[in-house]
């Protein structure tokens, strides 16, 4: 199965500081949008860029396609992954498990109607963007 690899910012002090039992379900399609988020917080304090390495069952791929889809947030890059989840992740150098944790978005009237799709149509987008390096596709 194929492993997408996957970003969230996190604020926090240290890595003990952590949650990695409710990690969050959120994150960006790639490193840069994490970061951007982040810069975008900085008064928050400091924080970690986790990486994540998912598989397609991992994915949330309705919700993902209701962010992707929506006007308000299609720009974020937001990729949404299942609740209770664990995955594979590295947070400074360090490789762990973690939880995904519950979802807080089931009664958020801000948060986008999820839109179902086939999955290839967020995976084929993330595999174009980690074979070619750009988040366009095609010509």
């Amino acid at each position: 199965m194929t492993t997408y690899t996957i970003y969230r910012a996190i604020f926090a002090e240290s890595i003990e500081d952590i949650d990695f039992d409710n990690l969050g379900q959120s994150f960006a399609q790639y490193a840069s949008l994490a970061e951007k988020f982040a810069s975008q917080w900085f008064h928050r304090g400091n924080y970690f860029i986790i990486e994540a390495k998912v598989t397609e069952n991992q994915i949330n791929i309705s919700q993902t396609n209701g962010q992707w889809n929506s006007h308000d947030y299609k720009d974020e890059g937001e990729i949404v992954l299942n609740e209770n989840e664990e995955i594979n992740i590295t947070v400074d150098g360090e490789e762990m498990i973690a939880n995904t944790g519950f979802c807080r978005y089931d009664k958020d009237e801000t948060r986008p109607d999820p839109v179902d799709c086939d999955a290839s149509e967020i995976t084929d987008y993330l595999v174009s963007f980690w074979e070619t390096g750009s988040i366009f596709t095609g010509s």
